[in-house]
């Protein structure tokens, strides 16, 4: 619509959250962080007996949770000619000769701060909430400095949290009951400027000194045809991107989820969500979560 019409729907940004993204609410200073935990560690920092599993299989114990592939984090955005196109049958892949119609971004060490006028703390359902048994999250987290635990960081200080009703889940045993929990989650943020000028910011652990570079300029992205500008991030392993596997050996469930633990200063000793079933055929290892 031309600039100056009257009815414009204003445009948003909408980011969809997939896989290992931990969610945690800063009441205090009205924004959501989303921690992507470091799956290298699991094993150091939680022991997890896997006790009251509630019959559906082997509780998650730290042993297996060693056998978890390393993840990477990865921002996708649309970007004509860029390195990621859709192959039938195959849906997004990487197109070494370019000519694709989206483009990523590395996250490892660096974080995304998208501005806003405070959040709506509310987090749906389907992301299960681990501070129920374990406590509260280490509060150096939220803090300016990368904790050993965690390889990236994304914080929203404005926008809200819903489940993409469209999206197919998986039911997992958590808290005594079968349900079921959201492999990916959308934060959309109201755009006031009508389009999204972007930076990336180097996460250096405490003591280390900021270096020229620690702030990279991204490309401005302008809203779609339904006024939208889309961000995709994900935390999944090298292997599931940019499409996840259609098969995967069921074992990488047990454990995938230690990682989560590391974020708690007193983890309790106990199981994290168990693997019940997919829906609609689709193969589902990770999942979101939340903690307080």
């Amino acid at each position: 619509m031309p600039e100056g019409a009257t009815g414009a729907k204003p445009a948003v940004l909408k980011i969809r959250f997939r896989c290992m993204c931990f969610f945690v609410p800063d009441e205090k200073n009205k924004r959501m962080h989303v921690l992507m935990p470091d799956t290298t560690r699991e094993g150091s920092c939680h022991s997890a007996t896997g006790n009251g599993d509630g019959g559906h299989g082997a509780g998650e114990s730290a042993a297996s949770a060693a056998g978890v592939e390393k993840h990477v984090v990865r921002v996708i955005y649309d970007k004509p000619g860029g390195r990621l196109g859709f192959v039938k049958e195959q849906g997004l892949v990487l197109m070494p000769e370019g000519g694709g119609v989206k483009d990523f971004i590395e996250m490892e060490g660096w974080e995304l701060v998208f501005p806003g006028n405070g959040v709506d703390s509310t987090l749906p359902v389907q992301i299960p909430d681990l501070s129920a048994t374990n406590g509260p999250v280490n509060p150096a987290l939220l803090g300016a400095a990368r904790q050993q635990s965690v390889i990236s960081r994304v914080v929203m200080e404005g926008g809200k949290c819903e489940v993409d009703e469209t999206e197919s889940a998986a039911i997992w045993h958590f808290q005594d009951t079968d349900q079921p929990l959201a492999q990916e989650v959308v934060w959309s943020i109201p755009l006031e400027a009508g389009k999204l000028s972007w930076q990336r910011k180097r996460f250096r652990p405490e003591g280390e000194a900021p270096a020229e570079g620690d702030v990279e300029e991204l490309p401005e992205l302008l809203p779609n045809a339904a006024g939208n500008v889309e961000l995709v991030v994900q935390h999944v392993t090298a292997t599931d991107f940019p499409s996840p596997r259609d098969k995967a050996d069921p074992d990488t469930r047990a454990g995938h989820f230690a990682a989560f633990y590391c974020l708690f200063d007193e983890p309790a000793d106990t199981s994290i969500p168990v693997f019940v079933e997919e829906e609609q055929g689709r193969f589902i290892t990770c999942i979101t979560a939340r903690g307080s």
